[in-house]
């Protein structure tokens, strides 16, 4: 009798200290439901290698927010750079060899009558940038705010090895020369899918 045992597990979590704490509690209920399982129908155990456990975990990464009277008042004719960096730890050593990809999902909301040009970069602890990713946010106004997400997905073992050597992310937000702006805000978040395979 053949049975196949997948396990998808969805939660999601603040930030967190220990990738591998999180995946104890979901490890050990997919044991005790095997172990269950086996008390009532008999497993073929020439099936145990086609077992593969691929649990996913959502965690909270960054979150940037900025109102219209907190924006620096200069010229509007020139851009204006805003920088904020976040502490980064997306694989864990003991981890690393499990992971199979990581989705970094961005969400932005500007009702800023301005462009943003939002350029990450992923650092080392030496400061040394390990990947850049870029992308635009454009003008929005309190009744019609700009909204958008997108996914940057990490699946190559060239991109994962950066991702890992990764521990802070720095996100640099140039608006762009436009009309002055007395209220709206500008807000990105984002999150990171883990994807591993036991």
């Amino acid at each position: 009798m053949k049975s196949i045992f997948t396990y998808v597990l969805d939660c999601k979590f603040a930030p967190m200290k220990n990738l591998k704490d999180l995946l104890k509690i979901p490890l050990f209920a997919i044991f005790l439901l095997l172990f269950l399982n086996s008390c009532v129908k008999d497993i073929d155990l020439d099936q145990i290698e086609e077992i593969r456990l691929q649990p996913r975990a959502v965690v909270d990464l960054i979150n940037f927010h900025r109102e219209a009277d907190l924006i620096p008042n200069v010229d509007p004719g020139i851009p204006i750079t805003l920088e904020k960096t976040f502490p980064f730890e997306v694989i864990t050593d003991d981890l690393e060899e499990s992971v199979i990809g990581v989705d970094l999902g961005f969400e932005y909301y500007n009702s800023l009558p301005r462009t943003f040009n939002v350029e990450i970069k992923f650092l080392d602890d030496r400061n040394r940038v390990k990947q850049t990713r870029e992308f635009e946010i454009p003008p929005g106004n309190k009744s019609i705010p700009a909204t958008n997400n997108f996914i940057f997905s990490f699946t190559t073992a060239k991109e994962l090895e950066l991702l890992s050597e990764s521990t802070q992310v720095k996100i640099n937000f140039t608006m762009q020369p436009g009309p002055g702006a007395t209220e709206g805000e500008i807000k990105l978040l984002s999150s990171a899918v883990y994807k591993f395979e036991f």
